[in-house]
């Protein structure tokens, strides 16, 4: 394989410098063992070692952003987005917006990254081919289903966002009821900033 022209696709989470600095006060520091450069640059850098050029592309979340990826001429998309204009729901438009336009890309199809973002459907589907996963139940305003299986003390989590999302917000709490379920849903949510 000769020397191709790489796009390494990646967005920025956008972070409340405010909100950062009192959650760094009740965490211990992370320490890296790579230099201090974004998982974005060190792709780029480990493929240009290998011989190809990579081509950097932030997507901002904004349809410019969109528009000037249509014009890099590339032969692979290296995905490394997460999310669309701060909704990390919006991965799998990405991967299609890449489909579209007939890209090829690296990571999960659209198909896969949209039925990872109902944990109640993932865990289904690997239940039935056999891998096994934590019991779980899920919870629509206050009322269990099919929870006869779940044994107190539980982990909560949204079924349609990232844990860390609901976890941040509930300082990784332990639901020992499922009355202490509900109170801690309805604290995430108020927590959470508005879908657009």
């Amino acid at each position: 394989m000769g020397k191709l022209k790489i796009v390494v696709l990646y967005d920025r989470v956008l972070v409340d410098e405010a909100e950062e600095s009192t959650a760094a006060a009740d965490k211990s520091p992370v320490t890296r063992t790579l230099d201090k450069k974004e998982v974005e640059e060190e792709v780029a850098e480990v493929l240009g070692r290998l011989g190809h050029e990579a081509v950097m592309h932030e997507i901002d979340g904004t349809i410019k952003s969109l528009l000037a990826l249509t014009r890099i001429d590339c032969d692979l998309v290296f995905n490394l987005c997460e999310s669309f204009a701060d909704d990390d729901t919006a991965d799998f438009k990405i991967a299609a917006f890449l489909e579209l336009l007939g890209r090829k890309y690296t990571g999960t199809g659209t198909h896969g990254l949209m039925l990872a973002q109902d944990k109640a459907v993932a865990k289904k589907i690997f239940a039935f081919h056999g891998i096994h996963t934590p019991v779980f139940a899920k919870s629509f305003r206050g009322r269990l289903d099919f929870s006869h299986d779940l044994h107190f003390p539980v982990i909560v989590k949204p079924a349609r966002e990232d844990g860390w999302v609901f976890s941040a917000t509930t300082s990784r709490r332990r639901c020992r009821s499922s009355s202490s379920i509900s109170r801690s849903f309805l604290r995430a949510r108020r927590a959470s900033p508005p879908r657009r």
